[in-house]
């Protein structure tokens, strides 16, 4: 029954997703008309609209007046069971009701549930993979049972689970919650978490967790389809992991009873090494054949703490490699770096080194802001996906696609960690910035410039019936079709502003929005209005094209008139959206000529632009473009003389 809900439920939202996305295109093209300079405002929803006239946000970029954003806070005891992949735990949540509502329900996300039998999925999971979802044996509101069998009380839809209160949480009061539950960790390992082998396992979605009240759409209901991802509330974590006394546990948070778990070699060596500053093995290939954890009971209580953060993973292995390292940032910051993987591993060996290049670039590059945590662990399972203070990556025995990953997850810690945007919405906020944002170090660790790879994607693709604007839920887009628009239509984006704006006005504005919305849940309005703030300039002829409004970027060569020593050359705009002109003059001799203009050259809706330009022999050739701007019809692109 909740197998056959579920898809009708989901059915149904994508009907929803639909008809959304038809008002909200006829809205926009209404409103835009094509031209860049009559957009005095941004379209808005009707839900984000509200938020505004309430207060909540403002048009500057910044949180409003009113602002308000609730809080959970978890106390956890789990053990697992590596041979059977039992996890059983309890939790004591405390959870802040700072919203001016009175709470009729809580809403709990059970991710699990997304593994069950029937259970409504975007991505197929063999069949032995398939468990019974989340065993939920108590729940318990300020000491009050809840009847889990009462279905008017409890409904699972989904992997939501929607408790009806007796008592509503009131404005400005907390509420406390107590759990017990049960699941049995998949057999098998998805791009994000589950089983690897018999003793490596990395432990996600894994706890009762409340879900997001915000401001603009109230309670997060959203079912988790293993392929759109999360929108997660901040709160501290303690939490005390129980695990066979021969293996690890790496997770988010940082180590709270070290001295208890370790053996005294291997602690001194977890001690000093954050200190040194180079790559040192807390546990390696030599000290395998010994035990490397305390050995006085059968089990050992592995014991992490974090403050403010939105989510809490974590990894269980034997026999681990172990390497750390450290960066040291300004104020004498010391951020930890943790590499851990099997002895097997080809290209584990470097990791370390290639984690603290990436936190260095973030902290002092771009966005240039400190690391916002103590450590970050980079764990070998498979593929990428990023928790806050631990990413889980696989290996690709491919230079280029090692670095990327690590790098690109690591990124995250910004968007969604430090600033808690809604990845469900709006995959493209936190995936674009996350593939742009390591571009420099990428390029320095592997000889690769990934913004060429974003740009030449895109250009493909551009115009097809899946390329939606950005703006449009993340949720109406599935497959390659999301993969495209989160990550290269929206970093080709990026590069096309910071190209327009330069590097230091891009950080400026990009640090501002970090700072303005650390800790909290902005829009991509809120990202757009900062910029517009810090600029003093309304871009906004920049992003209703990109984000807004369906169109492709095109420009073409349309007339060239040459005399000697100087000519002019008429680039007209056919596609919506704008993107620098770059021109390549040439020359008879063999030289030859660049000249350029920023995409602002768009700015006032002008349909051709007349490029000056000045030569000291005749041109033979004229190329428009370059391999970093797309153009979704390069046929017309190209000038030659005689032609």
């Amino acid at each position: 029954m909740t197998g056959g809900f579920t898809r009708s439920m989901d059915h149904a939202m994508r009907q929803i997703a639909f008809l959304t996305l038809i008002t909200f295109v006829a809205a926009t093209n209404l409103s835009i008309s094509g031209q860049y300079g009559d957009q005095d405002e941004l379209y808005k929803t009707n839900e984000v609209s509200e938020a505004y006239a309430k207060g909540t946000r403002s048009l500057d970029g910044r949180p409003g007046d009113k602002y308000w954003q609730n809080r959970t806070d978890y106390t956890i005891n789990v053990a697992f069971e590596p041979s059977t992949r039992l996890l059983e735990g309890s939790s004591a949540i405390t959870y802040t009701n700072n919203s001016p509502d009175t709470l009729k329900h809580l809403v709990f996300h059970l991710y699990q549930d997304k593994n069950k039998y029937g259970a409504a999925r975007n991505k197929a999971i063999p069949k032995k993979g398939l468990t019974d979802g989340v065993q939920m044996q108590e729940l318990a509101i300020d000491g009050n049972p809840v009847d889990l069998a009462d279905q008017k009380l409890v409904q699972r839809m989904g992997t939501a689970l929607i408790l009806q209160l007796d008592e509503p949480i009131p404005p400005s009061s907390t509420t406390a919650v107590e759990c017990r539950w049960s699941f049995e960790l998949p057999s098998v390992a998805d791009d994000r978490m589950g089983t690897y082998d018999e003793s490596t396992f990395f432990i996600a979605y894994w706890y009762p967790k409340i879900a997001v009240y915000d401001d603009i759409y109230g309670w997060d209901v959203s079912s988790y389809d293993g392929e759109h991802e999360f929108y997660n509330e901040y709160g501290s974590f303690d939490v005390e992991i129980t695990v066979p006394n021969n293996y690890g546990v790496w997770a988010t948070g940082e180590l709270v009873n070290a001295n208890q778990v370790l053996q005294p070699a291997v602690l001194n060596r977890y001690t000093t090494g954050i200190a040194a500053g180079k790559v040192t093995n807390v546990i390696g290939a030599k000290d395998l054949d010994s035990p490397q954890y305390v050995q006085s009971s059968p089990v050992n209580a592995w014991r992490y703490g974090a403050d403010n953060v939105p989510d809490f993973a974590f990894a269980v292995g034997k026999d681990k490699i172990w390497d750390i390292t450290s960066v040291s940032l300004a104020n004498d910051r010391v951020v930890a770096i943790h590499a851990v993987y099997d002895t097997s591993s080809a290209t584990f060996k470097t990791v370390a080194e290639e984690a603290a290049a990436s936190v260095k670039h973030f902290s002092e590059r771009l966005p240039a802001v400190p690391f916002p945590y103590p450590q970050i662990t980079v764990f070998n399972g498979s593929l990428g996906m990023e928790f806050p203070m631990i990413v889980n990556d696989g290996e690709f025995n491919n230079r280029v696609m090692d670095v990327y990953v690590h790098a690109h997850e690591i990124a995250h810690t910004y968007l969604p960690f430090m600033v808690g945007v809604n990845e469900t919405m709006n995959a493209w906020l936190d995936e674009g910035f996350a593939y742009y944002a390591p571009i420099e170090i990428q390029r320095e660790l592997s000889d690769f410039d990934h913004r060429i790879r974003a740009a030449k994607g895109y250009e493909k693709w551009a115009g097809s019936r899946y390329d939606y604007p950005l703006m449009i839920p993340s949720t109406a887009s599935t497959g390659g079709n999301l993969q495209m628009l989160s990550y290269y239509k929206s970093s080709v984006a990026f590069e096309m502003l910071r190209d327009d704006l330069g590097d230091d006005q891009f950080t400026k504005c990009l640090q501002a929005f970090l700072r303005r919305w650390e800790s909290k849940h902005p829009t991509p309005h809120d990202l757009f209005y900062t910029f517009n703030d810090v600029l003093d300039k309304n871009y906004n002829w920049f992003w209703s094209p990109w984000f807004f409004e369906f169109g492709v970027p095109d420009l073409s060569i349309d007339k060239v008139e040459l005399k000697d020593g100087s000519g002019q050359i008429r680039v007209v705009r056919k596609g919506l959206k704008p993107v620098p002109i770059q021109l390549r003059l040439d020359l008879e001799n063999g030289q030859h000529i660049d000249v350029r203009e920023p995409a602002s050259v768009w700015s006032s809706g002008a349909e051709y632009v007349d490029m000056s330009v000045n030569y000291s022999d005749k041109p033979q050739q004229i190329t428009l473009g370059s391999k970093f701007i797309p153009d979704s019809d390069p046929s017309d692109n190209m000038w030659k003389a005689g032609s």
